[in-house]
């Protein structure tokens, strides 16, 4: 390339000139034009990400040895600047050489890896890195403390161990990034409202949102499947709908219906509340007399306007009034499904995720022991279903994890179904499943039992699906594919001679639904990864009964999988009666 470039017109950048300059500052390295061209682009990748030798040196002037402490404010802002000014010089001297002096195919390359390069160290989502908790701690600095992140570190605030928006990962160091990314962690925290999850939670999404190329992304949910809404805002849509829409800034905004204003003011940890006739009840009140946004009104408020590309996650919460609310706002944009970003966030569950996750189960096991203790022939199965539910609340839960499996006979052979009035009978299986929702959480515990004496088919069956249920948390560990896994579940079976007896499995994921992304299938092709949370859920099923062992799972740093509660009443459980 470097023998194609020509000397610019008299109107442009002299490249005599800052090839001078460039030598000038590095008079014992031989620099051809193309190499003179890298120092540039690499030189302006230091204005957003301060990640060069200069940048440490800044620091250790103007923190380690505080040689600029005592300067006034204007005289110290006009420092910063004079030596941030000939990084931009560099920067558009530079670009405006080389889009002068290549060709197009040149142009293409320049280009392809400027954006290529971009895109891998702007949006690199910070999943396993503990530098995300820096970025917090800078923007908490700013957000909360006042304080300029490049002079002022974690530890310099006085009770900083007591706000827990502080960590100790870096708490010693200031910021090594632009004022760019200093501005975008000022914001993210802002909207955080000091709670860490939730801060957690917006830097994820916006690195997501901006990588996957959209201008915003809108999540919806409903009262039954109320996830996506719940997972960034804690608020829980009651009769109405919910969404929230977030920027690649990471600035959220929920949207509610029109009766919800003092429920969701008081309930919701993002305080840009939109209500919307979208997000109406479905009884479609007319509302007469009441004033609605609209997606415009949402948009702006988190600095997005006329986007070209709207990311749509939970894509089948979406009904046509937010589509079409969505198409009239922004007729020429482009809708696409997001679902996706939403896998990639909330797969890989948090200490504070397991720790419900957990508890929800604890609660599940209580309600089953107070079930076997209780079910008998002649009870019906809403009678039972009552026992578990007051358990469920009267220890701790929120609500019930789903809706509470107990029924037998016949309709064990569902893989779902619900309880009815229908009586127990002695000698039939049945199938209770159950857990306690916890801050959204809802894992569940299942168990197959019999009123009586099993009878030899029955035992074969149960004590099958036990084995294949232990198999599971062998085969679950950490890098394998989960496409890979499932064909093994299959193929074990099948090579048991039990095909004829098995519908699906054997695991699904678990986290704010108890049913949620990803599937473990065999046509899956993600691979399973530290902090996976799934229902192990094996169930199999004759013409006449079926079972289901049903346990939460954890996906360990190394070996087989962990059982996220006790394990209890594994044994096959046969009821006196």
């Amino acid at each position: 390339m470097s023998h194609t470039l020509q000397p610019l017109p008299a109107t442009g950048v002299k490249s005599g000139r800052l090839e001078s300059v460039v030598k000038r500052m590095f008079p014992s390295v031989g620099l051809g034009k193309i190499g003179i061209g890298f120092l540039l682009v690499y030189g302006a990748m230091t204005i957003f990400y301060g990640r060069m030798v200069l940048s440490y040196a800044n620091l250790l002037i103007f923190y380690d040895l505080r040689v600029f402490e005592a300067w006034h404010r204007v005289v110290f802002e006009l420092f910063a600047w004079c030596t941030t000014l000939p990084l931009m010089w560099l920067y558009f001297a530079g670009g405006h050489a080389l889009l002068r002096k290549s060709g197009p195919a040149q142009f293409r390359i320049i280009i392809g890896v400027a954006v290529l390069s971009g895109l891998l160290l702007m949006w690199m989502p910070p999943f396993d890195s503990t530098d995300l908790f820096a970025y917090i701690n800078a923007g908490w600095l700013q957000a909360h403390c006042h304080l300029n992140p490049y002079v002022s570190i974690a530890r310099d605030v006085p009770g900083w161990r007591t706000q827990p928006e502080f960590s100790d990962i870096y708490a010693g160091k200031p910021l090594v990034y632009g004022f760019v990314f200093a501005w975008m962690c000022k914001c993210i925290c802002w909207l955080g409202h000091g709670s860490l999850p939730c801060t957690v939670l917006l830097f994820k999404a916006a690195n997501l949102i901006a990588n996957a190329g959209f201008d915003v992304m809108v999540a919806n949910s409903n009262e039954a499947d109320y996830a996506n809404v719940r997972y960034f805002s804690a608020y829980w849509p009651l009769f109405e709908m919910g969404g929230v829409a977030i920027s690649p800034s990471g600035q959220a905004a929920l949207m509610i219906g029109l009766e919800s204003e003092n429920y969701a003011q008081g309930r919701s940890v993002v305080d840009n509340i939109h209500m919307m006739k979208e997000y109406r009840e479905t009884a479609d009140p007319a509302y007469p007399g009441m004033k609605a946004e609209s997606y415009i009104d949402t948009f702006a408020s988190i600095g997005v306007k006329n986007p070209k590309r709207i990311g749509l996650a939970g894509y089948l919460c979406t009904n046509m009034a937010m589509y079409e609310g969505l198409r009239e706002c922004f007729p020429s944009a482009e809708i696409i499904n997001a679902d996706q970003i939403m896998t990639t966030l909330r797969s890989i569950k948090s200490p504070a995720e397991i720790a419900c996750l957990r508890e929800g189960l604890r609660i599940g096991e209580l309600a089953v022991a107070a079930m076997l203790n209780a079910v008998k022939p002649g009870m019906t199965e809403l009678e039972l279903t009552g026992i578990a539910v007051a358990t469920i609340y009267r220890n701790g839960g929120e609500s019930e994890a789903h809706t509470v499996y107990s029924f037998g006979g016949s309709k064990t052979s569902n893989a779902i179904s619900r309880g009815t009035h229908r009586r127990y009978e002695k000698g039939e299986m049945v199938q209770i499943n159950v857990g306690g929702r916890v801050d959204g959480y809802s894992p569940s515990v299942g168990r197959p039992i019999c009123l009586g004496k099993m009878n030899a088919r029955q035992r074969k069956l149960v004590e099958f699906g036990r084995e294949m249920h232990y198999k599971t948390y062998e085969w679950m560990q950490s890098g394998e594919i989960a496409g890979a896994v499932a064909r093994k579940y299959e193929e074990f079976v099948k090579q048991a001679g039990m095909q004829q007896f098995y519908l699906y499995g054997p695991c699904h994921g678990l986290g704010m639904m108890e049913v949620e992304k990803p599937w473990l299938e065999t046509c899956s092709e993600y691979r399973l990864q530290p902090s996976m949370t799934f229902q192990a859920d094996t169930f199999f099923y004759d013409k006449d009964f079926g079972l289901r062992w049903e346990n939460g799972l954890l996906v360990t740093p190394s070996g087989k999988a962990e059982m996220l509660n006790s394990g209890k009443y594994m044994d096959i459980i046969e009821i006196d009666c």
